[in-house]
């Protein structure tokens, strides 16, 4: 329903791209009606009602590629109150760089937003997260998510998994870099 002014616009980014306004309300699966986050850009999106943990998926991040192996990826962290964050353990297990406007292969990527093509959103569940210290020791409730960031990950292999393999993403693209996010579905709220 909103999102934390300034965005953190990352490198090679045209102004036509950042409009967050484009990132509310439902997925429509319009490549164009998204905002783009840069190379290495992060959002922070809100919620008026809060996502809470349920039983299996609890939100789906939508970005707007419109290839099955055109993606584009994402780290996605929570808060339940905007300042504390954590993030979702990840796997990429690809081995190769990827070229500019190259492609990989979806069954190599695991919690990373962005591994679906447009209309497919990135599900998430966070009971995954129930055993973080920060749930743990309740800084972030899980019942209470209100905040969601999207960090895009520069696809040149230098950020790292969350077992430390190299990451690879379309690089280097100009323009429209980075993620490029359509919507959150809420599915838990």
């Amino acid at each position: 329903t909103g999102f934390i002014e300034p965005i953190q616009y990352g490198d090679e980014l045209l102004d036509q791209w950042k409009t967050p306004e484009k990132a509310l309300g439902q997925a429509d699966g319009n490549a164009e009606d998204i905002v783009s986050l840069g190379r290495g850009g992060a959002i922070i999106m809100t919620f008026d009602a809060p996502i809470h943990n349920a039983k299996g998926w609890d939100f789906a991040v939508f970005e707007n590629t419109f290839l099955n192996t055109f993606l584009e990826v994402a780290f996605i962290e929570v808060s339940s109150n905007g300042r504390d964050f954590i993030r979702f353990d990840n796997v990429y297990l690809g081995k190769d760089s990827v070229a500019a406007y190259g492609t990989h292969e979806t069954t190599l990527i695991g919690s990373l937003a962005g591994k679906y093509k447009n209309g497919w959103g990135t599900p998430f569940d966070l009971q995954t997260l129930a055993n973080k210290p920060e749930v743990v020791d309740c800084t972030v409730d899980l019942q209470k998510i209100s905040h969601i960031k999207i960090v895009d990950i520069i696809g040149d292999g230098s950020a790292t998994d969350s077992f430390g393999n190299p990451i690879y993403d379309p690089y280097p693209t100009i323009e429209s870099a980075g993620f490029d996010l359509d919507a959150i579905g809420a599915i838990s709220f």
